[in-house]
């Protein structure tokens, strides 16, 4: 009777197998992109506080010469720059009239129209004409933040990408909408403390890094873990989906640091090296953990991002990142002493050499560059979307999938699978628990392995038998 209960509730289940099948596609799809981009900005822009003598208008381009521009109220206008001089400031004018009275306007443009906007010298086109008083407020919208950029500061000499603020210290530059997506990407991917490693190289250290990172009882922060420098190639290969941060100057311990992102092709890892002037860190706390004011932290919680971590090793000094992405893995590298036009001036390198001895008076390392390796997006999104760190996302959504079509061919397949495996008898055991032992392990290999492999031929034949099934 309860079997018969059981197939009659997998029958009406039988009824709606196309839901299923869409929701296991919807599962095991990445999002798709934001078909209106404009209306993204709107609603990142209208989420930034409102501030008097400033009016916000999101910018985006469709096409070569036509800018469609929204206020907050989301009211559009598609002004175009083909032969048709002034019309960027009618739509200004009308989507904006308290421009009239003096308030300044601020652009948040789409990340697509901040590349295409720039232009080989440097600014933004059809955007500079607008700027006031030799200025021209922007910020670039990706996700759900919105960043002050600085696209027109760039010299004819350095063709490198708009410059992009994503903290008060830390400055993106890229060359394309592409590579800037990525790299943002990346950089705001949460961090977990568990796979976070930081590693300082010491003659007679221990040669084998330890399973999970050591923690100061007194303090519970994380400790720095010490690895003997020839280890350092052993440590990397054998990593797995882990950041490993390598602080002191490797060169001194000859270890070679290009060498070791070469190890990383195929194992998924992110190293990070903070390059210091010490050979190893003073001292034996992790300094990811000491107390660095920046709004860019966030200390209190289990994870931080590649952003954090920059800030962290930094103390707060200004630094421009720029990303390269090649076939497997992408770099990106901090320098520090940068000026607004991206050259490195004097009094930057003076105070880089006055940071790093006051640095370590004090205990702390201040690092000379900050080198980071690390998979391309795709294949990191790859990565989190696993439930089973071990097993392709493809493989376990595409399993999720059958199961649940399974379900739509429970019965049949059920009784398919009473003719490979017959069900046991009770007289044939001694004890009743070596029967309902045997029970357990044939429903377990029946749910597990039969009913998803016979899923493809089983609800089909299912939802053919119902069909012909007499009223």
């Amino acid at each position: 009777m309860n079997l018969r209960r059981g197939r009659a509730l997998v029958v009406a289940m039988a009824h709606a197998p196309a839901l299923l099948v869409a929701l296991c596609a919807f599962l095991s799809c990445a999002r798709p992109a934001s078909a209106d981009p404009l209306a993204d900005a709107v609603r990142v822009m209208n989420a930034t506080p409102v501030q008097a003598g400033r009016i916000d208008l999101a910018v985006h381009m469709e096409t070569q010469g036509h800018f469609t521009l929204a206020n907050r109220k989301a009211e559009r206008f598609t002004a175009s720059t083909v032969a048709k001089a002034g019309e960027l400031e009618r739509a200004v004018a009308t989507l904006a009239p308290e421009t009239k009275t003096g308030a300044r306007e601020t652009f948040h443009l789409t990340t697509s129209t901040l590349y295409a906007a720039v232009n080989i010298g440097g600014n933004f086109g059809p955007l500079y004409d607008l700027r006031r008083d030799d200025q021209l407020r922007m910020r670039v919208v990706i996700g759900d933040r919105s960043y002050p950029t600085w696209g027109w500061l760039l010299s004819t000499a350095t063709h490198f990408g708009p410059l992009v603020s994503i903290t008060p210290t830390l400055t993106l530059q890229a060359r394309t909408a592409d590579d800037f997506i990525s790299a943002h990407r990346m950089l705001t991917r949460p961090l977990s403390r568990s796979e976070l490693r930081v590693i300082a190289l010491k003659k007679g250290a221990p040669r084998v890094l330890s399973a999970l990172p050591r923690i100061d009882p007194s303090s519970g922060a994380a400790l720095v873990d010490e690895i003997e420098p020839s280890a350092a190639v052993d440590v990397v290969r054998a990593a797995k989906r882990e950041t490993l941060v390598f602080t002191g100057d490797l060169a001194t311990l000859g270890v070679d640091w290009w060498n070791l992102q070469r190890l990383t092709q195929g194992h998924d890892v992110t190293l990070v090296h903070v390059e210091t002037g010490s050979t190893a860190q003073p001292g034996g706390r992790n300094f990811l953990w000491l107390p660095v004011r920046t709004p860019a932290l966030k200390l209190n919680s289990e994870q931080i991002t590649l952003v954090d971590l920059i800030a962290l090793s930094t103390g707060n000094r200004p630094a421009e990142l720029r990303p390269t992405l090649d076939d497997s893995r992408m770099l990106l590298s901090a320098r520090f002493g940068i000026g607004s036009a991206g050259q490195r001036t004097t009094t930057g390198r003076w105070l880089d050499t006055l940071i790093e001895v006051t640095g370590d008076m004090l205990g702390r390392a201040p690092p000379r560059r900050i080198e980071i390796s690390l998979p391309l997006p795709t294949r990191q999104a790859e990565l989190d979307r696993r439930l089973i760190k071990a097993l392709p996302s493809w493989l376990q959504f595409g399993y999720g999938g059958l199961l649940l079509l399974g379900l739509v061919g429970l019965p049949t397949a059920w009784r398919w699978f009473a003719r490979v495996w017959p069900q046991e008898q009770s007289a044939d055991y001694a004890v009743a628990m070596g029967w309902h032992a045997a029970r357990a392990v044939r429903a377990a290999v029946f749910a597990v392995v039969f009913m998803p492999l016979a899923a493809i031929v089983a609800a089909p034949a299912q939802l053919l038998r119902l069909v012909r099934r007499p009223a």
